[in-house]
């Protein structure tokens, strides 16, 4: 169900070659860690050389980029048109390290409060550490002592575990806490942490929580019988998929399956769709699928060891121009992003709008621009927004591939299907539960025996058995409210988070809360105009925690 939990059913492929490409550059760069301007500036200016220390080995830098006008570089050619591309968000003065998470909107809606809502994978251990490590960035660095989380009610005490004496000791309990889901990351951070009091609040109302609970329960006792009902289901829809429709259909299909599935890379499952759109696709409509394109067709002009060498080389003609302070500001920015603190976008956006800025010639870095303007507008790309306009292009492809009413009738049904599998086991998102909303009265285990039937006999596919329809049809009302319950907590949620702010008198808090209600407390914050900002944690490893 957790957002954080799919993110990489969306367009993980696409990114893992960039990741590999900079990789790659960086090693190049590394191999030689001294660069001549440096040097000597290096030698001049000792002192504060002990200031700075070691970063000068930084300039190890990554790869790739460039435009041109009339055939000649410009630099402001490497950032797409703030018109045509208009930035993710305007962001608050709180800035996110990029090792530990990543922005996906901020908005200042006047005002010094902010809500930072940054969205839990409840059963991912590793997601409660990512989790940690950002609230003590937030608390180090930014005036946060108030967390807010969902789940419980009230003012949370941690002070029993946090005054025993040996740390080692209460860490390891902790631990232990949160790795059987008896901790949250929240209570997890204010029990390790001594340096500063920060209070931690449960935000949700007890009687919705229980109610959504009670559904969670009812979905979760009949989940196992339902989805194998499902599958069996699925599997009889699949054999008459097989003869109905034809090979263009079931390749699109499956390519679509699969790519949700996690089996196909986003890559293989965008070729297969615009295969099939046969290069007449219309995108005005889709605004993150046209960058996407723009972004792959900028990677083919650019030659990635020039750009690495070009960017090597402006870092040493930088390093003949700027000042003391200015150097110095270099060298921190290039360790931030040799930690990986700042993106590959706004490190080398960083560099352009150095270079312009002291007016050096664009000429020598051809590359270096297309670069720079590839990683901008990959970067721009809404993850969640694309995935949604394939699919509706997806869908548009197969309308035109459709050759009878037997084909779309198949599919309408198997979408719903599989929809109610997600339903069932608890994996929706706001779109799916909307689409079900919608739709789901449309299809019962009456009608949908007697369509079976009608193909399995007019196709020759043999009736298969095993799966009772009121297993699939019989519930979805019930299923459904554990969806509607979770959104009924969000107007609680927010205001109880507002509400204690106000009266303990902060003005930043974080509100850990599941990634299904992000898009509803996104909503609820533009309507009150708040000023909020939505951070998804990075983290790695699959091992789960009971939840």
């Amino acid at each position: 169900m957790e957002r954080s939990d799919r993110i990489t059913a969306t367009i993980a492929d696409s990114k893992d070659r960039l990741n590999r490409e900079i990789e790659n550059s960086q090693n190049i760069v590394d191999k030689d860690d001294t660069i001549p301007g440096i040097t000597e500036w290096k030698n001049r200016h000792k002192l504060l050389l002990k200031i700075v220390s070691v970063v000068l080995s930084v300039v190890f830098l990554n790869d790739q980029v460039g435009w041109s006008q009339d055939g000649k570089p410009v630099w402001a050619e490497a950032r797409p048109y703030v018109a045509q591309y208009p930035t993710k968000f305007n962001t608050p003065d709180i800035n996110i390290p990029y090792d530990l998470a990543e922005k996906e909107e901020a908005v200042i809606n006047g005002g010094d409060e902010v809500v930072i809502n940054i969205q839990d994978a409840h059963s991912s251990l590793a997601a409660q550490y990512s989790i940690v490590n950002l609230l003590d960035s937030l608390v180090t660095n930014y005036d946060l002592s108030f967390i807010a989380l969902e789940g419980s009610s009230g003012k949370i005490d941690t002070s029993l575990l946090k005054t025993f004496p040996h740390k080692e000791i209460r860490e390891n309990t902790a631990r232990y806490l949160m790795r059987e889901g008896l901790m949250s990351a929240g209570e997890f951070f204010t029990i390790t942490r001594d340096e500063k009091e920060v209070t931690l609040f449960g935000v949700d109302n007890e009687a919705l929580y229980q109610a959504n609970l009670e559904s969670f329960r009812a979905v979760a006792a009949e989940r196992v019988e339902r989805v194998e009902n499902i599958d069996k289901l699925l599997s009889q829809m699949d054999s008459l998929e097989q003869i109905i429709c034809s090979e263009p259909l079931r390749e699109l299909n499956a390519s679509a399956r699969n790519h949700r599935e996690g089996k196909l890379s986003f890559t293989d499952y965008w070729k297969i769709i615009n295969k099939f759109a046969a290069g007449k696709g219309d995108f005005s409509d889709y605004k993150e699928i046209q960058k996407l394109l723009e972004s792959i067709e900028i990677e083919k002009t650019i030659d990635f060891d020039k750009a690495n060498l070009e960017r090597r080389n402006l870092i040493d003609e930088l390093s003949g121009k700027l000042d003391k302070a200015g150097l110095e500001a270099l060298v921190l920015k290039s360790v931030a992003f040799k930690q990986n603190k700042i993106s590959q976008a706004d490190f080398h956006n960083y560099l352009v709008a150095l270079a312009e800025k002291q007016n050096i010639d664009p000429a020598n870095y051809p590359n270096l621009i297309k670069f720079t303007r590839y990683v901008t507008v990959y970067n721009s790309i809404e993850l969640f927004q694309l995935y949604h306009e394939v699919e509706f292009f997806e869908d548009k492809v197969r309308g035109n591939l459709y050759q009878n009413n037997d084909e779309k009738a198949l599919y309408d049904l198997r979408k719903m299907v599989s929809m109610l599998r997600r339903l069932y086991s608890m994996e929706l998102t706001n779109n799916d539960s909307a689409y079900i909303e919608e739709n789901y009265k449309k299809f019962n285990a009456k009608e949908c025996a007697a369509l079976i039937k009608e193909m399995c006999v007019k196709y020759k596919v043999p009736i298969s058995s095993g799966y009772e329809l009121d297993k699939v049809f019989g519930d979805v009302e019930p299923a459904l409210r554990f969806y509607r319950d979770a959104e009924k907590r969000n107007n609680a949620i927010l205001e109880n988070t507002i509400n204690e702010m106000r009266k303990e008198g902060k003005h930043v808090a974080a509100l850990i809360t599941g990634g299904y209600h992000t898009e509803g407390l996104t909503d609820l914050m533009k309507q009150n105009k708040l000023s909020y900002m939505v951070v998804l944690p990075k983290f790695e490893g699959e091992k789960e925690r009971p939840y």
